[in-house]
C-alpha cells in the first residue's frame, strides 16, 4: 500500500489538496472515527476502496502487514480488495471513502 501524492493549491480563500485517481466509484462513505475506537480490521472480496483522511490523525493504519503511525491529514490510499485493513485513533477523525460497490455486509471478512 502506498499513499497517493496530493497536489496542494492554497491562497486566501482556501486550501485544495488534488489527487489524481483513476477510480469506478458507485458509493461514497463519510466516516467520524471516535476518539479511542478501531474500525475495519476486516477486507472485501467485492470492492475496492479509496479513503481520504479529511480531518485529524490516525495513530494507526494496518494494511495486510504494513503498518503505518500517525499518518496526518490530508491524506490518501487507496485499498484493493482482498486486502485486510484497520485503522485506530485516539482522537476523532473523519474519513472519506469512495468504493467501488455499494455497502453490502456479506463482504465484510475477519481476518484470518
Amino acid at each position: 500500500m502506498s499513499f497517493l501524492d496530493v497536489k496542494t493549491n492554497k491562497d486566501i480563500r482556501r486550501d485544495l489538496h488534488d489527487w489524481d485517481i483513476n477510480f469506478d466509484c458507485k458509493s461514497i462513505k463519510l466516516i467520524y472515527l471516535n476518539p479511542g475506537n478501531t474500525v475495519g480490521k476486516h477486507y472485501h472480496k467485492n470492492k475496492d476502496e479509496l479513503f481520504v483522511l479529511t480531518d485529524g490523525t490516525l495513530n494507526e493504519i494496518i494494511i495486510d502487514n504494513e503498518k503505518y503511525s500517525n499518518v496526518k491529514s490530508p491524506a490518501c490510499w487507496l485499498v484493493p480488495k482482498g486486502t485486510f485493513h484497520e485503522y485506530y485513533s485516539d482522537s476523532k477523525i473523519t474519513l472519506l471513502c469512495l468504493a467501488s460497490e455499494v455497502f453490502n455486509l456479506k463482504d465484510d471478512f475477519e481476518k484470518k
